[in-house]
C-alpha cells in the first residue's frame, strides 16, 4: 500500500567532494521516513544544473565502451524529481552548516 501525501524527508551523513567531468562529489544519505540508506550517490553538476545520481556499477558494452548499470532506480518520474530536489536542498543545508 502507498501512502499519499508522504514526503520525502532527507538526511545527509556525509559529503566528499570529488571533482571530474560533472561529479562534484559522493553522498551518503538517509530516507528518514522509510529507514533506507544509500551511500555513495553523486552530485553531478553541468551549465548551472544540478542531479543526483544513485549508485551504479561499471559494465562493459559488446565495443568495450564503459558503461554505468544503476544499482538502484525510481520506477515513478514524479517520486525521482521529488528525490532529486529534497536531496539538492539537504545538501545545501547541510554544507551551509559545515560552512558556518
Amino acid at each position: 500500500m502507498i501512502e499519499k501525501g508522504v514526503t520525502m524527508a532527507i538526511e545527509i551523513i556525509k559529503f566528499k567532494s570529488y571533482e571530474k567531468n560533472t561529479l562534484k562529489g559522493f553522498i551518503d544519505l538517509r530516507l528518514t521516513t522509510i529507514g533506507l540508506e544509500i551511500r555513495q550517490a553523486s552530485l553531478h553538476e553541468k551549465a548551472g544544473s544540478r542531479w543526483i545520481s544513485l549508485p551504479s556499477k561499471p559494465y562493459q558494452d559488446a565495443d568495450g565502451t564503459q558503461k554505468w548499470s544503476y544499482i538502484l532506480k525510481f520506477y515513478d518520474e514524479a517520486k525521482s524529481k521529488q528525490f532529486q530536489k529534497a536531496v539538492i536542498q539537504a545538501l545545501d543545508k547541510y554544507k551551509g552548516k559545515r560552512d558556518a
